[in-house]
């Protein structure tokens, strides 16, 4: 009877094992897909807030035309443009949004205030 009890418990952590490195590799191979992916974002977040977009678009080769490339300089030349126009007004929004946000708040705080010693908050 011990022997079997013995056998039962020596099984059962053996399958525990088994069950956890079968589990192991999947596990691994997910957090370093998490983590090579999270690595890539930040690197893009940084390029595109510095303006280097690392795309093949970013450089063109002439196309022989000298009226399109023409063209083309004259388009992108305006197209960054109204991006830094954009990006100004975004930040402005977020500024304003913030502003909004943090008034909201002063004024919640301030609504919460009891009238006592030292203007304890409710």
């Amino acid at each position: 009877m011990p022997l079997l009890i013995l056998g039962l418990v020596f099984f059962t952590l053996i399958w525990m094992v088994w069950a956890l490195l079968w589990l192991f590799w999947p596990v691994t191979l997910l957090v370093a897909g998490v983590i090579l992916w999270r690595g890539q974002m930040r690197r893009s977040e940084r390029l595109n807030a510095r303006g280097d977009t690392p795309s093949p678009r970013t450089v063109y080769a002439s196309s022989g035309n000298t009226a399109f490339d023409d063209y083309r300089a004259e388009r992108r030349s305006e197209l960054d443009e109204d991006r830094g126009k954009f990006g100004e007004f975004l930040e402005r929004l977020r500024k304003r949004k913030d502003r909004e946000e943090f008034n909201r708040f002063i004024a919640d705080r301030r609504s919460r205030r009891i009238d006592g010693p030292g203007g304890l908050l409710a």
